[in-house]
């Protein structure tokens, strides 16, 4: 009497192998890198789709889903599950910093030229009051007919105030969902090789702040 090899089949969940979640689990460890890619690199562009972020957000909150839903079944051990999110994390990771070391210096370089009429009226009220104005408001109308924007679609006003050593601080905040970099101009050009808990990067003038 011959032997008949069992079939292998499917589950209906699809969580047997070859399903649907089998590939989405093989799939998990580059999703971090495509999101910290793709946020660290357009956030300092100042056009982020937020709708295409928060998409990203879900598919890897799903795939954390997933990723348990398949510890628990019978055809995965659970070291399977923890090497594949070690790796996913060293992937992420590692994708994060190459590309925030990619961004695109010329967007900040036209922003720091687009600041020079406006620190040359900085700099002309502090010679002569002897001290900067208290906001920037109050270069207009005498030093400049308004104050300009930014030039970065996505952060527009500039951040100013004292700063230790200084006579001000002109400073444009670079939030996004995984840091909080900033482009900051001091008079003096003299910059620490650390400030405000990130490293440092010289564009002209300016530093831009990794953080």
């Amino acid at each position: 009497m011959p032997v008949v090899a069992p079939v292998a089949t499917r589950s209906p969940t699809g969580d047997g192998p070859g399903g649907w979640l089998t590939w989405w689990l093989l799939l998990a460890p580059f999703v971090p890198l495509a999101v910290i890619a793709f946020e660290a690199w357009t956030s300092k562009t100042g056009d982020v789709p937020r709708w295409l972020a928060i998409a990203f957000v879900i598919w890897f909150v799903g795939g954390a889903v997933v990723t348990v839903r398949l510890a628990m079944a019978r055809q995965f051990r659970p070291y399977s599950t923890f090497v594949l999110w070690s790796v996913m994390t060293l992937v992420g990771s590692l994708g994060g910093i190459w590309a925030r070391s990619l961004f695109p210096k010329d967007q900040f370089a036209a922003c720091a030229e687009r600041a020079k009429p406006l620190i040359a009226a900085l700099d002309q009220f502090v010679a002569d009051f002897g001290k900067a104005p208290e906001q920037l408001r109050d270069l207009v109308p005498s030093y400049l007919s308004r104050v300009p924007s930014t030039g970065l679609s996505k952060w527009p006003n500039w951040n100013y105030g004292p700063v230790s050593g200084e006579p001000y601080e002109l400073l444009v905040s670079c939030g996004s969902m995984f840091g909080f970099d900033k482009f900051v101009y001091w008079p003096s050009g003299q910059y620490p090789a650390s400030l405000y808990g990130g490293s440092t990067e010289r564009i002209g003038a300016w530093v831009y702040v990794h953080e």
